[in-house]
């Protein structure tokens, strides 16, 4: 089998391999398809991320740089 993206997607609870039927590129339909689900059709603000810990805050040698 070939798969659209070069990996298999499977469900979670079945464990069956999923596949494409449907890609939405426009907007508004993308929009109206979440807002039937009950999902959120906005995209989520963004926060900057937080700096890493100060060693005497409990960070040290083993933070990446």
């Amino acid at each position: 089998m070939s798969w659209p993206f070069g990996f298999a997607i499977v469900c979670q609870k079945c464990q069956f391999p999923l596949r494409l039927i449907a890609s939405i590129e426009n907007e508004d339909i993308a929009k109206k398809t979440l807002a039937a689900m009950h999902l959120p059709a906005e995209v989520p603000e963004l926060h900057p991320a937080r700096p890493p810990p100060r060693e005497a805050e409990g960070g040290g040698d083993d933070w990446p740089n």
